[in-house]
């Protein structure tokens, strides 16, 4: 069981809202991909695509305090050992217009203030510190069990830039879950305009060829 939100990203920034590049990325991660001991976790400084921005690493857990979304791992960014456990990850992407999708779910039996998680955009160096380029603030008080809420995004970007989820709550080795991330580029105007004007062109031919036929029988 799980809720839906949908959010469209207004970022600040001209680096964020010109016309992008031809190049995109694409992303479908679920984590399950990484060996963790069934009711354990690992913190690992990079999974599936994902590298540790800040902290001590990406904590994926396989069924320790929670169930998954899908199959046996989650990530939580709140990532042992402590104390300074907050921690973020990124994924580089090229220019594009985008639509990313991703699951969060409180930590279970887990305060609203420790289960914040901060989506951002940004082109600073890894460590930097963030905020200007913030999409989303994702929390909730946990229940007995993983409560996964499906979150849509929607962003523009024409240069290269770190897309980050990062812990914002407390401290305290304990935060918010993320799993099933997966980002695909939407194709920009021109695009559609050009594949509509492709279908009339071909709906076209179409017509003067049966017309032909139809003449010569």
């Amino acid at each position: 069981m799980f809720k839906k939100i949908a959010l469209m990203a207004a970022v600040a920034g001209a680096a964020f809202v010109a016309n992008p590049a031809a190049a995109a990325t694409s992303i479908n991660t679920n984590f399950d991909s990484i060996a963790v001991p069934n009711g354990g976790f690992i913190v690992t400084p990079n999974a599936e695509g994902w590298q540790t921005w800040s902290g001590p690493g990406i904590e994926i857990q396989n069924n320790a305090a929670g169930t998954p979304h899908t199959q046996k791992n989650l990530v939580e960014l709140d990532s042992n050992p402590g104390p300074g456990s907050n921690s973020a990850m990124y994924y580089t992407i090229d220019p594009g217009v985008y639509k990313p999708n991703f699951f969060y779910s409180a930590r279970p039996n887990v305060a609203a203030d420790s289960n914040i998680i901060n989506v951002f955009l940004t082109s600073g160096t890894i460590g930097s510190a963030l905020g200007a380029g913030q999409i989303a603030t994702l929390t909730a008080n946990g229940l007995g069990d993983t409560s996964w809420t499906e979150v849509n995004l929607f962003f523009t970007v024409n240069s290269q830039t770190n897309l980050v989820f990062a812990a914002a709550g407390k401290d305290d080795t304990l935060g918010g879950y993320l799993d099933t991330i997966s980002l695909s580029a939407v194709p920009e105007p021109a695009t559609w305009a050009m594949m509509i004007v492709g279908f009339g062109m071909v709906g076209g031919a179409m017509r003067r060829r049966r017309t032909q036929t139809a003449v010569t029988a």
